[in-house]
């Protein structure tokens, strides 16, 4: 083989295995607690909740209290002050191990129609998976906590937007939960809508998690046969 295929080869091996090593990445969790009415969930890691007091924008921890530069912020008319109203979740029966009862006793809520929330600083290339809590107790009149939820556009996986607070929520302990990668600017937008005027939509608590991103194999091959091909000719030298 000639000095000048060695070469080539490796740079081969070494660009190879330079990518197979490229876009790893750790995974992580998100929990957000949205109003601090009901005594606030831990705030220590490794399980740390980011308590949401007010609607304004703030820096959103991992549940190692890491920031990982993302951030939250809310456009619209958001009522905060909620109050508990035993809207919690309690435990066993379809509750998610990863939701302290506490997160789900208070809530924000939209006045009047179309808020929305931005969560931004995500990896573009990552896939996602958010999960949402919407409680509201209200048995005299569940149909007035209808309210409507996409994340940049599409629908959880309950199927449809429409949700019913009080029925799929706190009767039926159902999680909404979208599968998805973040828009091009790295965000998630949660919008907020209800069918008449009536109506309130409710979010108590979310999870935001990701696994780790595994190195792609194809480069880390090609860099593997360019080894052994260096290798091999060195053998018959």
């Amino acid at each position: 083989m000639s000095t000048r295929m060695s070469r080539v080869f490796g740079w081969i091996a070494v660009v190879g295995l330079v990518l197979g090593l490229t876009g790893a990445s750790s995974a992580g969790v998100i929990l957000i607690d949205f109003e601090n009415q009901a005594p606030d969930p831990p705030q220590v890691a490794p399980s740390y909740w980011n308590v949401l007091g007010t609607s304004a924008a703030a820096t959103l921890y991992d549940v190692n209290h890491t920031n990982i530069g993302v951030t939250i912020s809310f456009a619209g008319t958001w009522y905060d002050t909620s109050v508990m109203t035993g809207n919690g979740w309690g435990t066993g029966g379809g509750v998610p191990a990863w939701l302290d009862p506490n997160a789900s006793k208070d809530y924000f809520c939209d006045t009047p129609s179309g808020e929305s929330l931005t969560i931004a600083g995500m990896n573009r290339s990552q896939e996602y998976v958010i999960e949402l809590i919407s409680s509201k107790y209200k048995p005299d009149q569940p149909y007035k906590t209808d309210g409507y939820y996409r994340i940049n556009g599409a629908n959880s996986d309950f199927g449809t937007a429409q949700f019913r607070s009080h029925t799929n929520g706190y009767v039926n302990h159902t999680v909404m939960t979208w599968t998805m990668s973040p828009d091009l600017s790295g965000n998630f937008q949660l919008v907020l809508s209800r069918g008449t005027k009536d109506d309130v939509a409710y979010v108590n608590a979310m999870r935001i998690s990701w696994e780790e991103q595994l190195p792609v194999s194809e480069p880390a091959g090609l860099g593997l046969v360019g080894l052994a091909m260096l290798a091999s000719r060195r053998r018959r030298a």
